[in-house]
């Protein structure tokens, strides 16, 4: 359909012979007559017929494999002409930019910012088993590359726990070396995966020149929170007390729930007098209020792209049991912050995100109680906007600005400069 779209202040034209020699979209070269032209009102019908018939079929294969790790081929090809009709779509309007708070958004973000949301409304009725191969599939769209992934072990962690050593190949024989970057996957504590999340966190591994330790810590409704907190701490004690990694070369990350889970991770080392903080935290729209009780959650619920209310209410409940106490337990943003022992944080939220105020109410919580925080706050960005650095340029400047940081806050020597 793309060879007959096109207006007239589009083509370049010139005549020959009574015809117009033109260029279609993409300036492809196409030659039409004037009775070729279809309407702008055609092509969009076009473009949205194609669209929806490619969503329709694809419907079966989101939640067709529950399996944690098998993400299918179709799946990911599948995302990915989703993504390139929209933006095709959006660059052949060429209506006036997209512009939010003062920020204009780039076509490729706006693109990806409307296929997600068709696709949160169907994970609404997704089960467990659903949720995670859907989140598998997302992770996929962007394979590692540029590193090397090596399954761990570390010793006490629970048989439901892995560990994975992700090695940038640009660190080579320096990396037993370089700075650790201990990263907590998102999913509302119900899903994720080294195949949902070791993509961002080995660009982000690759960006920093450190090396990752990708934990996939219990998950939820089958083991309740405090579960993910004992295994991020074995393997942050294991990581100080057993590897003897500097704690000042130690840096943890994580993204929504696993964002959450770094927060929480933190306080329990704040708690554990013995065992010494690591250089900074990295948090990337964190969950910090499982109460669900922020502005937010109800101000943002029509902008949010990647969540719903109703997910991240069902992740709430399974998480704790439908516990009301537990849920204040594990909210960082609930919970008395002291200075003492607390490193410095990073916070990235968009500002269309349910959880947008889990972010800035925590961080205007913890800069009151003295703790050094930086936040990022993305006017016209959604959740967690930084893993889809391999699709626009707002999300990759974002994952440079964690990089940098993390760069900063582990640089303790001559090499690492």
């Amino acid at each position: 359909p793309w060879r007959s779209c096109g207006t007239r202040h589009e083509l370049s034209q010139r005549k020959d012979n009574g015809e117009v020699v033109g260029v279609g979209v993409g300036h492809l070269g196409f030659r039409h007559s004037r009775s070729d032209f279809v309407s702008p009102t055609v092509c969009m019908v076009l473009f949205f017929f194609f669209f929806w018939l490619l969503l329709f079929v694809s419907v079966p294969f989101w939640v067709r494999d529950s399996s944690r790790h098998h993400v299918t081929r179709t799946q990911v090809l599948v995302f990915k002409a989703m993504f390139r009709l929209k933006v095709l779509q959006l660059q052949y309007l060429r209506d006036h930019p997209s512009e939010r708070e003062g920020k204009v958004l780039s076509v490729e973000a706006r693109a990806m910012e409307e296929v997600l949301k068709l696709m949160s409304g169907r994970n609404d009725g997704l089960d467990v088993a659903g949720l995670r191969a859907t989140l598998d599939v997302l992770g996929n769209v962007h394979p590692i590359n540029e590193a090397r992934v090596v399954p761990t072990r570390v010793p006490g962690l629970h048989s439901k726990a892995n560990a994975y050593w992700i090695y940038p190949d640009i660190l080579g024989q320096h990396v037993a070396q370089a700075p650790v970057i201990l990263f907590l996957h998102g999913g509302g504590y119900v899903s994720g995966s080294l195949a949902s999340h070791g993509p961002v966190a080995a660009m982000l591994s690759v960006r920093s020149y450190a090396r990752a330790l990708f934990l996939e810590y219990r998950l939820a409704p089958e083991d309740l929170l405090p579960a993910a907190i004992e295994d991020a701490m074995k393997v942050y004690t294991w990581l100080v007390q057993d590897e003897k990694i500097d704690p000042k070369r130690i840096v943890i990350a994580g993204d929504s729930a696993g964002g959450g889970l770094t927060l929480l991770t933190a306080l329990a080392i704040q708690a554990t007098n013995n065992l010494p903080v690591p250089a900074a935290l990295v948090a990337f729209s964190p969950w910090t209020d499982l109460t669900l009780s922020s502005a937010s959650h109800h101000k943002n619920v029509a902008k949010d792209t990647m969540i719903t209310g109703h997910n991240l209410a069902r992740a709430a409940d399974w998480a704790t049991g439908a516990s009301q106490e537990d849920q204040r337990t594990y909210s960082p943003l609930l919970v008395n912050l002291k200075p003492e022992r607390f490193p410095p944080i990073l916070l990235f939220v968009g500002s269309t995100e349910l959880l947008e105020d889990d972010t800035l109410l925590f961080a205007e919580k913890a800069k009151a109680a003295g703790i050094d925080v930086t936040l990022e706050h993305g006017h016209g960005m959604g959740h967690v906007w930084p893993v889809w650095f391999n699709f626009y340029e707002e999300a990759a400047q974002a994952l440079n600005v964690a990089a940098l940081y993390i760069g900063k806050h582990t640089r303790i020597n001559e090499l690492d400069q």
